[in-house]
């Protein structure tokens, strides 16, 4: 008889895609998204909203990163383990400033302020648990976390 303990086995399941700098292909990204979310258990309403805040992210790196160069280099990476579904965006362009869009957590004071920018990460942080930068010297990410709530 065995006496270890009967561990349920998490699998970590990876979707990684390559992708150049135009938003002609967000829509592809976005659909593939909800797909994944989805097929994890996330409901219609939460997997939409998971898809806009990668869409918004995307739209985020082509027109502040690449400065709408088409054809620079990213990388999406769909994370599912257990409730979490992580999103990672990786790219070589020049880093998004977060610390700019700190103080803008309403729509309401987003648009008392009259800025322009920011809303795609005030969208991002309204749609996702979690939403982080890191930058490093040869890329840069914006990892996006949403849990599935049971």
């Amino acid at each position: 008889m065995n006496s270890e303990p009967i561990t349920k086995n998490r699998v970590e399941e990876t979707v990684e895609i390559h992708l150049p700098s135009m938003t002609k292909h967000l829509n592809a990204i976005r659909m593939l998204c909800c797909t994944l979310a989805e097929s994890m258990g996330f409901g219609k309403r939460d997997s939409e909203t998971a898809a806009l805040a990668v869409e918004e992210a995307l739209t985020n790196v082509i027109e502040h990163s690449y400065h709408g160069q088409e054809g620079k280099k990213m990388r999406v990476i769909f994370e599912m383990e257990g409730d979490k579904f992580t999103v990672r965006i990786l790219h070589t362009g020049d880093q998004i400033d977060s610390s700019q869009f700190v103080l803008v957590d309403e729509l309401a004071h987003f648009y008392k302020q009259k800025k322009r920018g920011g809303l795609g990460v005030l969208i991002m942080k309204k749609c996702m648990d979690e939403v982080t930068y890191k930058s490093g010297p040869d890329q840069n990410e914006c990892c996006m976390i949403k849990y599935l709530k049971k």
